[in-house]
């Protein structure tokens, strides 16, 4: 859609190939950057028993954003199922699960044709999908993904993308494996933006669901972030309260977020008067 309205084909061809999960996996291959054992196919016509690949396994259509249409799968009948459902003619793939001690988010930035890091951060998951991240990232790479990206502002990407990276620790020490491209702003990139902007040092992040559609009744003044003390609540995304989530971003030390997320989780239930706001 943007490429209708700021036309680049160059960065649209990058960014298609780079969206698809499929494609992906691929040009990881040819740049020899470590994957999971990933089986790709495209269409259900051409699946077969994974009998090569170990489960548990997770089930992706090879275009999906927000983990829409990923599927756990922790035995063949369950992964037969979720295969059957697709329409013909969508391409999927099958990956084997990474035993992953935490998922970060590599995201780049590019500056003047080169790529740089914008920010490393981990991943906060729930239910198996994205609910926030976290800064600092327990573990850094910066060279894991670096010509990866810069082949990818060669070919013409522009402006900020995101990797999702699994890390390991095993006798051999950490292990960094690409998980998928997200050629776009994500979900980390807000938080990170307002992070580098303010210079804040540690954060996190968290989607919460909402019992209401508009702020009356809900007041976080004397919780807001405070440049002196380098602590408090930051509001990141407020227009998404007409779907009942919001964005909160908080700042201080690992027990101070935490106490911000109980204060926080205490004032929607007020407001609300209904149940347990629930992070998604």
């Amino acid at each position: 859609r943007e490429n209708y309205f700021r036309k680049n084909d160059k960065r649209l061809k990058i960014t298609r190939q780079l969206n698809s999960k499929n494609t992906l996996i691929g040009l990881a291959e040819d740049k020899n950057i470590k994957t999971p054992l990933t089986l790709c196919f495209d269409s259900k016509e051409f699946f077969s028993n994974a009998d090569e690949i170990n489960y548990p396994v997770y089930f992706k259509p090879s275009i999906s954003t927000s983990g829409l249409g990923i599927v756990r799968c922790e035995n063949n009948t369950s992964l037969t199922h979720a295969v059957a459902t697709l329409k013909s003619g969508v391409a999927f793939q099958v990956q084997s699960a990474v035993k992953a001690e935490v998922f970060s988010s590599y995201q780049f930035e590019a500056v003047d044709g080169k790529a740089k890091i914008l920010l490393i951060s981990d991943q906060i998951i729930s239910d198996h999908a994205h609910a926030g991240n976290r800064y600092p990232a327990r573990y850094e790479n910066e060279k894991f993904l670096m010509d990866f990206a810069q082949f990818a502002v060669d070919e013409g990407m522009d402006d900020i993308f995101a990797f999702d990276v699994a890390v390991s620790t095993g006798p051999h020490g950490v292990a960094y494996d690409l998980i998928e491209c997200n050629p776009r702003y994500t979900a980390a990139t807000y938080p990170a933006m307002v992070a580098k902007k303010l210079n804040i040092a540690c954060w996190m992040s968290l989607i919460i669901e909402v019992p209401f559609r508009s702020f009356d009744g809900f007041d976080i003044k004397d919780l807001e972030y405070q440049s002196k003390t380098q602590q408090g609540l930051i509001l990141i995304s407020w227009g998404t309260i007409e779907y009942g989530r919001l964005m909160f971003m908080m700042v201080g030390t690992p027990e101070q977020q935490l106490a911000l997320v109980d204060q926080v989780k205490h004032r929607l239930q007020a407001a609300g008067s209904m149940g347990k706001p629930r992070i998604y």
